[in-house]
Parts: C-alpha cells; structure tokens; sequence
C-alpha cells in the first residue's frame, strides 16, 4: 500500500463534495477484498478473480494499481483501477503526425512510437471499467476523486517523468455530460472505432427465430456463411484444452495483432486459462478447428443481461474459403440467443460485418492529457484527426408495419 491519506475535491470541476480518504496498492493481493467487492457489485471486469489472473499472467508486461476510497469513518465509498502500460504505434494512419510531434517537443519516446501510459480502465476491454462508486456518491464526484488520484499518481517520485500522457477509457453517450467535465482539467476528448452492439430479442430461443426476423436478402447472405463454413468443428474449450493449445492460440493471436493499428498491451494465451479456471461458464471461449487442427478461436464474458465480445485470433489463409470470422460473428450470436441475453457487446474492428448481423454503432469517448504542458497543447489537432472508420450501415431486419 502506497497512501492512505485524506483529500479535497472542492476546488475541483465538482463542487461542493465530501472529502475522501484512499489507499493505493500495487496488488490485488494486498487489497481487502471484502471492501473492493463491497463497492464493485458484481461487476466482472472490476471483480477480484479476473484482476488476479490479469495480474498474475501479465506481470513483467505490465504494471497495476488499485485504489479504495473511503468516508472520514473509513467505509468504502468506492474503487478505481489503473494500468501502466505502453502504447505501441503498429503502424497506424496517424503515425506521420504523431512522429511530427515528437521531433516538435524532442521526444525520442514518441519518435520510437511506443508511449508509456497510466490508464484508467482496461486494456483489453471496451468500456470505462476503471472506476465504481456507490450509488450515494455523485458521478460528478466519482469522476473527480478519480481525476484528483490519477494526477498525485503520476507526480509520485515512482512515476514522474515515466509515463508520458493518462488515459481515461472509455466513456459510452449516457456518460458524456459527466466524463465531458474532464475538459476542464485539460484533458482531450477523441473517439476511435464505434463499438458495434447488437439488441437481442428476448422471444428467439434459436438461431431459426432470428431468421424469420431477418429478411431474405439476409437471410441467404447468412445461409452462405453456413454452408462455407460447414466443414469446421466448432469447440467449447475447457481448461485442459486451452492449455494443450495454448501456442497454436499464439500464433493465431498474432496474425490478429499484425493487423492492429495500436498495440496496448499484448495479452497471452495463458490468461484465458487462468480466466476459465476462475470465471467458469461466464468465459465463453470456442475453438474453429478444421481436420484437428484450429484454425481460429474467439472469446466473450458473461455478463448478467449482456454478452462481450473478446479477442479472437484467426488463420487468414483460411478466412475466406470458410468465412470463418462471419461464423464466429453467428457463433455469439447464438450464444446471446441460447443463454436469454439482451445484448451482444461485438466491440470494434469489421464494423460492416457486424452490422449485417443487425449491430448498431456506439460512439464511445476516451480523454488523454501529456504531462509536459507544451506537447497537450501540440497534441490537440492530432487527436482531432483521430475519427472513427466510416462504414455502410445495413439493417437486416424486415420493417415492422
């Protein structure tokens, strides 16, 4: 544990709030775990056994820091979570402007295209699942008491000088007038890729339900994606079998990885082991195999009404001959359909391919600041070319009416 000590907000963007205590820790092992569940509530990404196997797996890779605020009389009033982990340029459209920059501001950090950063939130997931207050805390104040760690975080002697920008991920539209409040600290606003989300109809109870709900067009577009991949072996993968095929789910991940823009963090075959043994049937993860041998894989979570998509990794070489991402795409489908959910989370990427299925696009807002005050001004124009994929929306479904 690094602090426990008290703070003011009122001079803050949120006026008028109670002062807080919080205690940091670099591992999860050394939160109290009664406390952290007490506020999270469920919620899976911020739950002790997901962080631990993500700490436990990608120690050396990165770093973590946990935070529980407390009232004046040391109840907990709410968590937040950080990463520290480094952006890598993959070789995105915005390289030319960001290296621009650094020969600006002399930075050999961003001249090398790799950006060490403390985020608030996940990686590896879409969403803000770096904080949680309870609800008598006002979200204004939730948001600030946040803010306010982040910043001592990174003036800290452990931290100063290390981490060139903090992130805040990953705001959705219902949160905006609150997560806008951060402009006036001096962070930046941007938005990459929409994330596709995709509304289940509580009445299918399989995969011929939605059919009759779809049109014929796409329906005969769905047919095709089938019957090309008909050949594969789907698999529901338990603990012994991630493991016998943890290297054949490298090398799939990385062609995956090889087409990213951005690199935050890599995450390794071992986590899904790790996150199956702990979180059971809310890890969904299927292996694509053709003759024995996978060709690809994907993985969501469970969560209480709603399924998110993971990571897949995919044998290119097969891709077209059996479509098989568009069956991977049908596969969560059927898995959303199958355990009664109201929603398949699908995330970024193929935002097309997604929508064919009937998803919708999600426009999700992420704040960053640098800690040199020249470069967050120089950084304003280039996050400001920073837009999401422009794509064709398509409805599969018949009009009502």
């Amino acid at each position: 544990m690094h602090l426990n000590n008290k703070f003011s907000l009122k001079s803050a963007f949120c006026k008028d709030i109670p002062d807080f205590r919080h205690a940091i820790f670099d591992s999860v092992k050394l939160l109290n775990h009664e406390h952290w569940e007490e506020v999270n509530e469920g919620q899976l990404y911020l739950s002790i056994p997901y962080l631990e196997a993500l700490e436990q797996t990608m120690e050396g890779d990165m770093e973590f820091r946990y935070v529980i605020f407390y009232c004046e009389e040391y109840q907990p009033l709410g968590i937040a979570y950080f990463q520290l982990v480094d952006l890598v340029d993959n070789g995105s459209k915005y390289r030319d402007a960001v290296q621009k920059l650094g020969k600006g501001i002399g930075s050999y950090i961003v001249k090398e295209m790799k950006v060490r950063t403390i985020v608030n939130g996940n990686v590896f997931q879409c969403g803000r699942f770096g904080y949680q207050f309870q609800d008598k805390v006002p979200h204004e104040a939730a948001l600030a008491a946040v803010e306010e760690t982040m910043d001592r975080f990174r003036r800290t002697k452990e931290h100063r000088g290390k981490a060139s920008i903090v992130l805040f991920k990953e705001f959705a539209p219902n949160e905006f007038n609150v997560s806008d409040c951060l402009l006036s600290k001096r962070y930046h606003m941007f938005r990459m890729d929409v994330n596709m989300v995709m509304d289940i109809n509580t009445s299918w109870k399989n995969l011929e339900d939605y059919e009759e709900a779809i049109t014929s067009k796409s329906r005969t577009r769905l047919k095709s994606i089938l019957k090309k991949s008909d050949a594969i072996e789907v698999r529901d993968m338990d603990v012994e079998e991630i493991a016998k095929y943890a290297d054949r789910i490298n090398e799939l991940f990385q062609q995956v990885l090889e087409k990213s823009s951005f690199k935050f963090g890599e995450l390794k075959s071992e986590i899904y082991v790790a996150w199956k043994n702990t979180l059971k049937e809310k890890l969904i993860f299927k292996g694509f195999f053709e003759n024995e041998v996978m060709i690809g894989f994907n993985s969501a979570f469970v969560h209480e009404d709603y399924i998110d998509a993971h990571y897949v990794g995919i044998d290119y070489e097969k891709n077209e001959q059996f479509s098989l991402y568009q069956r991977m795409l049908v596969e969560l489908l059927c898995d959303a359909i199958h355990l009664g959910m109201k929603q398949l989370i699908m995330g970024r990427t193929a935002e097309q391919a997604k929508s064919t299925l009937g998803a919708y696009p999600v426009d999700m807002r992420l704040y960053t600041k640098h800690r040199n005050a020249l470069a967050n001004k120089l950084i304003a124009p280039v996050l400001a070319s920073v837009k999401p994929s422009e794509f064709e929306t398509r409805n599969p479904f018949k009009k009502v009416g």
